[in-house]
């Protein structure tokens, strides 16, 4: 049996499929934005544009689905397939579908409208090429915040910067002020981009790049849409690469089937008498087993890292076998912020180790500052993948590759 019909026996209970006329509240539910080809979701018949509306008889709606795949052992969603006009109703272990599920635009709008929006989903939106539901955001900030525009310019604190950001996207994008809406963008990209993650610098090369083909400049516009890309891959970016007759070539992923580029010993952050080696973590394991090497370099944890332990802890769950160990690799012994599931992690008693390098040897044997960095290894010390896996997709492509190596 492979790996996909062993997945599905082991953690699919029960299936179930109802013709349905009334279409959901999208207010109350998650829209299905990618998908991984080899997963659940796709044995099960789930598509892209389809909608998550019930997890165990609640809105799922800015619910944190990895939270709940680490804490319950029982899940039951409910789809609404867009095709079919039906529900789906699946009963399950609670382990990862393969689906990338964002707020549906009714419920962005609706939370902005309410005054409890989430910058982020402004990005979803831009994602989609929503200008309508982005102008509709922003005459309600309008509305709210008279001479925007004015303070915004004077540098007056009255707006998260990515929501100013937006406001430009949305002079732009909604209401053809092309002029208009470059000088808030250029104002982020002056100000505010340095502080930010590098998909909104990508973005602010996205409209320097539509700029250029406004003049008719398309071979200085295609340049900077791939510098664009180099800087984060996002999907309207790749799009218009590919309409202007460019490839999109992702970056090759360096270290994939390469050695692990040294062999560290060092001590436990908190038990510096004992000392972890990668041979000693690599010695017990079978082939069907990964160690786990997440380097921290200057930090002693970030938010990213967080969110890689919960994700982690959630592969550990279901997959107990294959993520056999873990090595989290610092240069800095103070505790900090952002250490919530690694302390989860710790009092789980799984194969799990902190380890201190004073001089930050590992990282620049890699020659890798990012934090975290994380390398998956065989029982040889070959990297089968470096990635966060941040997503559902993610995980689920990565499981797929395995299959195939």
């Amino acid at each position: 049996m492979d790996l996909l019909s062993q997945l599905y026996q082991c953690h699919i209970n029960t299936v179930n499929k109802k013709s349905v006329k009334k279409r959901p509240n999208l207010k109350r539910a998650m829209r299905v934005d990618d998908i991984a080809s080899f997963s659940l979701a796709a044995k099960l018949g789930i598509k892209k544009g389809d909608y998550l509306i019930d997890v165990n008889g609640e809105s799922p709606a800015k619910m944190n689905l990895w939270a709940w795949a680490q804490m319950s052992n029982s899940h039951t969603y409910i789809y609404y397939l867009v095709n079919s006009q039906e529900h789906l109703t699946i009963s399950t272990s609670g382990i990862p579908l393969g689906v990338e599920l964002n707020s549906t635009t009714e419920t962005i709008i609706h939370q902005y409208l309410q005054g409890l929006g989430d910058p982020g989903d402004l990005t979803v939106l831009w994602e989609r090429y929503e200008w309508g539901a982005l102008e509709t955001i922003r005459q309600y900030w309008l509305k709210l915040k008279p001479g925007f525009i004015t303070k915004l310019l004077k540098r007056e604190n009255i707006a998260n910067a990515i929501e100013e950001l937006y406001q430009g996207v949305a002079l732009y994008e909604s209401q053809g002020d092309f002029e208009g809406g470059m000088n808030i963008i250029e104002h982020f990209a002056e100000h505010d981009a340095n502080n930010w993650q590098m998909n909104y610098s990508s973005l602010i090369f996205y409209y320097r790049a539509k700029e250029l083909l406004r003049q008719s400049k398309r071979e200085e516009a295609l340049d900077l849409l791939y510098e664009a890309h180099d800087y984060y891959p996002i999907k309207p970016v790749a799009t218009a690469i590919r309409t202007l007759g460019g490839k999109v070539v992702e970056k090759e992923k360096y270290w994939l089937n390469k050695d692990f580029p040294t062999q560290y010993c060092l001590p436990d952050l908190y038990d510096n008498d004992t000392e972890y080696s990668l041979a000693r973590a690599l010695l017990p394991l079978e082939d069907d087993q990964l160690h786990t090497v997440c380097m921290l370099s200057s930090y002693r944890s970030n938010g990213p890292y967080d969110d890689f332990m919960q994700h982690y802890l959630v592969y550990k769950k279901y997959l107990p076998h294959l993520f056999e160990s873990l090595h989290v690799i610092t240069a800095k012994t103070e505790d900090g912020d952002w250490q919530d599931n690694e302390q989860e992690a710790l009092e789980a008693d799984i194969n799990l180790h902190i380890l201190y390098d004073s001089n930050d040897a590992v990282s620049t044997a890699i020659n890798d500052r990012a934090s975290p960095s994380i390398f998956f290894l065989n029982n040889q010390a070959q990297i089968v993948e470096h990635d966060h896996l941040d997503t559902e997709v993610d995980f689920w492509d990565f499981l797929h590759n395995l299959t195939k190596s």
